[in-house]
């Protein structure tokens, strides 16, 4: 399959992921990091995902149609078939999630809030666009090992406590969001240690900051779905020990009721 350059220094993000999606079936994944430090101990020569992807779209050049020949030798051998149909849509399965990172609130489990940010906003625009600049390939190659990162732990993902039970936890603070409407109201996003997600509403304004990892006591609402995870609802009340301090935030039983109803 050959892919035409859409522009100097530029290729298509379709191209770029299906390079990517190839090498990683063949020959797993190598971050750059983990080829520096092999080259540094002298470990022998390893070449990163990165850098074996630029060699693919090279289509115009001879190293890269020697790299292309060689690829599909080493797939020949392990029976698959790189560069079809049936990669060609899991690619595009991809591109459209890449495309909705920044609508969605930040993943359960992410580490550096702000730094994750970035590379959501980076790659969300990535797909959008379509286009990958030269300076920008590791971001594009990166994709696919985000998307299945994303859809392991939405698969690894469990519900927190039974129903009408009360929990205790230690949770890291993921997302805030403050009401639009009448009256105040907030609704926390958390994760505990082990990445599941769980969430309660507020009256009162917290005391805490995204990033801020705390230990809440709360009588579990429901179980739901939330953007693919399984996720826990605490209702009535939440007690929070924050640096500690001892917080209470309130919520009466008929707001917790109207709350529950709201698309969140």
């Amino acid at each position: 399959m050959n892919f035409p350059f859409v522009a100097m220094r530029t290729y298509t993000l379709e191209q770029v992921l299906i390079c990517t999606w190839c090498e990683i079936a063949v020959n797993g994944w190598t971050s750059s990091k983990t080829a520096e430090a092999a080259s540094a101990g002298r470990a022998g020569i390893l070449i990163s995902t990165k850098e074996k992807v630029r060699l693919l779209l090279q289509t115009d050049l001879e190293n890269g149609k020697v790299a292309r020949k060689d690829l599909m030798t080493e797939a020949k051998t392990l029976g698959l078939d790189l560069f079809g149909d049936s990669v060609k849509k899991e690619v595009q399965t991809i591109i459209e999630w890449a495309k909705n990172l920044t609508n969605n609130a930040p993943l359960p489990g992410t580490r550096a809030a702000a730094a994750v940010s970035d590379y959501e906003a980076v790659v969300s625009l990535m797909a959008r666009s379509g286009i990958v600049e030269v300076n920008k390939l590791g971001f594009a190659v990166s994709i696919i090992s985000s998307y299945r990162n994303h859809a392991d732990r939405q698969h690894n993902s469990k519900y927190v406590g039974t129903v009408y039970s009360e929990i205790t936890a230690d949770v890291t603070i993921k997302k805030i969001t403050a009401s639009k409407g009448s009256g105040s109201w907030w609704l926390i996003f958390t994760t505990d240690n082990d990445g599941n997600v769980i969430k309660w509403f507020a009256t009162k304004s917290p005391e805490f900051k995204v990033g801020d990892t705390i230990n809440i006591t709360g009588r579990v609402l429901m179980h739901e779905d939330w953007q693919g995870f399984k996720s826990t609802k605490l209702g009535v009340a939440a007690n929070i020990a924050h640096k500690g301090q001892a917080l209470a935030h309130q919520v009466p039983s008929r707001l917790a009721r109207l709350l529950t109803d709201a698309t969140v």
